[in-house]
């Protein structure tokens, strides 16, 4: 299961530093995808799919950015793939 993700300014603006279900990658997921649930770790991403759960690897860049977000560092928007 390929799932792209875009991470937008509105994303950004409204996501919570260090809020699993509520930083902005988990906010871009949820507007890509249909999924119940959504948590983000700094290396994993989870989600409800309706039929379970499951995890995936997060890219590098992807923990890079969460990293800096939760730092108060300057992020831009950006897309990712899992």
């Amino acid at each position: 299961m390929k799932i792209r993700v875009e991470i937008t300014r509105e994303d950004i603006k409204t996501g919570i530093r260090k809020d699993p279900c509520n930083c902005p990658i988990a906010k871009a997921f949820k507007h890509s995808t249909d999924f119940i649930w959504v948590e983000v770790k700094p290396a994993t991403i989870t989600f409800d799919t309706g039929q379970g759960y499951r995890f995936m690897l997060l890219p590098r860049k992807v923990q890079k950015f969460i990293e800096k977000f939760d730092k108060g560092m300057k992020v831009k928007p950006f897309t990712f793939e899992v």
